[in-house]
C-alpha cells in the first residue's frame, strides 16, 4: 500500500483502519493513518497473523485503542521494518 490516508474509522473490535488475519503479508510506504479508533487491538492496524511488515515514510497521528493506538502485533514478524516513520 502507497500514498494512502486511512482517517475516522471507527471498529467495535480490533484494527479500525486495518485488521490483518490469515498469515497476511502487510507493506506501507508514504502513507497517513490518523484518528481511528479501535475497541480492542489496534486503533489504526491490527497484525493477528502476519508473516512480513514493513512500514516506511508513514505517519499514524491520533489513533487510539484499549491496546495498541497506532499498531498492534500478537507476535511480530521476524524481519519486519519500520523506519522513517512518526508516532
Amino acid at each position: 500500500m502507497r500514498d494512502t490516508h486511512i482517517a475516522h474509522n471507527v471498529a467495535r473490535a480490533n484494527g479500525a483502519a486495518m485488521l490483518l488475519i490469515s498469515k497476511s503479508d502487510l507493506e506501507v510506504s508514504r502513507s497517513v493513518f490518523a484518528s481511528n479508533t479501535g475497541g480492542g487491538d489496534g486503533g489504526a492496524v491490527a497484525c493477528e497473523e502476519c508473516m512480513s511488515f514493513s512500514l516506511q515514510d508513514s505517519t499514524f497521528d491520533g489513533n487510539v485503542a484499549a491496546r495498541g493506538g497506532a499498531l498492534y502485533f500478537r507476535d511480530l514478524p521476524t524481519g519486519s521494518i519500520i523506519q522513517a516513520t512518526r508516532f
